[in-house]
């Protein structure tokens, strides 16, 4: 059955829920980013600090609080986020984006195009099983968003091709 999903506010949730440990038989993914790929691993390594950041601070008292921002000035976040999971190459790690494949489409044209030739692409992934493969698409409305295709009719168009 094919859905959408927004259950995901940030790309880091919907990575670490993709490569959390434990899943015993994965589904192979495919995740498509509407991204350029130096600007999404910037935006990633942005929203791993944040992350860290929030966490460091609901952590802190009150009155720490107040010091721990002046301190935060001081630093400018260069080593907030270094102990992510994500940055520390471990055989979990590893062996969890085994069954997932990226695909970087920073233009509609290119996405479409990726789209297209999906199922010809990825038809041997598929074992003779119920499980098919997904695809999980980052950012489709933001790049849409200020073209001529952030219309109605653009959009169904990209929507189309991803069904």
């Amino acid at each position: 059955m094919q859905q959408i999903s927004t259950k995901f506010t940030y790309s880091l949730e919907l990575l670490e829920d993709l490569l959390k440990p434990g899943q015993r038989h994965p589904l192979h993914t495919t995740v498509i980013i509407c991204w350029e790929r130096p600007d999404f691993f910037n935006r990633l390594l942005q929203q791993i600090s944040q992350a860290r950041e929030q966490q460091q601070l609901q952590e802190l008292s009150p009155s720490q609080h107040a010091a721990a921002e002046t301190t935060e000035e001081r630093d400018a976040g260069h080593n907030c986020h270094l102990e992510h999971t994500f940055l520390t190459p471990t055989l979990q790690l590893l062996a969890s984006s085994k069954s997932i494949r990226l695909a970087y489409c920073p233009t509609v044209p290119s996405l479409r195009a990726y789209l297209a030739s999906y199922p010809s692409l990825h038809a041997s992934d598929a074992p003779h099983s119920s499980r098919f493969p997904r695809i999980l698409i980052l950012d489709l409305l933001a790049l849409h968003h200020g073209t001529s295709e952030f219309t109605l009719q653009g959009l169904s168009r990209t929507f189309a091709s991803a069904v």
